[in-house]
């Protein structure tokens, strides 16, 4: 069956959808200058009419305007997507947290950590360049159109760029990971060390649990930026081909069409190097934001797994109203998953309306004993 985080994304397809048609007419949209700049050329300098290049400007702009207002939705709309599943899951997330925390006697924060990783996520650019691969096929197939040799130019830029992300991909998600678990481990450190400050400060073990605490710290920082250092350079690398691309598909048109091999002249020339260049814009935007990519994916993975790991509340068995008698005999408690007591043999009765006060030393066993009762 398919996972609860699974079924909630999918519930959110009706928004993808729209966010995927508003992309495919964004990038429609994206020849009104390349068009504009043609019309200009054609009609208004020869014509040198005034009210020609008022009407084109007004075009050019209430399209710019409607792909702003395009790009605004989609953003919103992804957005929305986010909270909804957050607002989805945030319940049965901090049921099951509770869950846990009882089972295995301490909890975790971890858990809305990565809901809110995966609901920022799903708003950000790496979701949106996913959302406009669509329209770089489209893009493709137009360039080809063109020219065969220009799609082959275009398709062999695509490639390149889906060999620098699997590079990419590769080279820094078993860093990002291991980067990953150490910032956990780190944080759960921390935790743990602030839930005990007393005990510690008390002990004299400030200094050597800072020393403990800056080395999981230190670390993590230094796998993060071996991943961001290998990530960064395959990303100015993306960019420097896409650039390059746009050139040489410009330079290719002009060669075809000096030889008779371009129809349409030089307006063609400009509508394949400006539409060349914007089939990798999508790939250059994820690998620029792959350690955004690799971090959701880290999120999404972990809480899949806490969700579905049967955290559903212990049925026990009915019992009758408590009439305010309590008697305890022999109460022997540890750790979770230890055989040394912390506390044992303990015995006492009390009546209604009776006042017991226990009294100890940190660490003791008080508040086991309370949370025995």
């Amino acid at each position: 069956p398919e996972s609860m985080l699974r079924t909630t994304v999918r519930a959110q397809s009706p928004i993808f959808r729209k966010v995927l048609g508003f992309g495919l007419a964004n990038s429609l949209l994206i020849l009104a200058p390349t068009l504009f700049m043609l019309e200009v050329y054609d009609r208004v300098v020869t014509s040198r009419s005034g009210v020609t290049l008022l009407s084109l400007l007004v075009c050019v702009l209430g399209i710019y305007v409607l792909m702003e207002v395009l790009d605004m939705l989609r953003s919103r709309l992804l957005l929305q997507a986010g909270w909804r599943i957050d607002a989805s899951l945030r319940e049965t997330l901090h049921d099951a947290s509770f869950v846990a925390s009882l089972r295995l006697g301490a909890g975790t924060k971890q858990p809305f950590t990565d809901l809110r990783s995966v609901r920022d996520f799903i708003g950000s650019p790496a979701v949106i360049a996913l959302m406009d691969m669509p329209s770089s096929l489209i893009f493709l197939i137009i360039v080809a159109v063109i020219n065969p040799w220009l799609g082959v130019v275009a398709l062999v830029g695509a490639i390149v760029q889906f060999f620098i992300g699997l590079a990419t991909e590769r080279k820094t998600m078993p860093v990002l990971m291991e980067a990953n678990e150490a910032s956990i481990g780190a944080q759960t450190y921390a935790t743990g060390v602030l839930r005990n400050a007393q005990v510690i400060s008390a002990m004299g073990m400030r200094e050597s649990i800072y020393q403990r605490w800056i080395g999981r710290q230190r670390k993590f920082l230094k796998l993060q930026a071996n991943a961001s250092d290998t990530a960064g350079a395959n990303a100015a690398i993306s960019k420097f081909i896409q650039t390059m691309q746009g050139s040489l598909i410009l330079g290719l048109s002009c060669w075809l069409s000096v030889k008779g091999l371009l129809l349409g002249g030089g307006g063609l020339m400009i509508v394949a190097s400006t539409l060349g260049g914007r089939v990798l814009t999508p790939l250059v935007q994820l690998v620029t934001q792959w350690r955004a990519v690799v971090n959701a994916r880290d999120a999404y993975r972990r809480l899949d797994e806490f969700l579905g790991a049967g955290v559903a509340d212990v049925q026990h068995m009915p019992l009758p109203a408590p009439n305010g008698n309590l008697s305890v005999e022999n109460v022997v408690a540890g750790a979770p998953n230890t055989a040394m007591p912390i506390i044992k043999g303990i015995t006492f009765g009390m009546q209604p309306g009776e006042t017991l006060m226990l009294i100890g030393p940190s660490a003791a066993g008080k508040t086991t004993l309370a949370r025995i009762l």
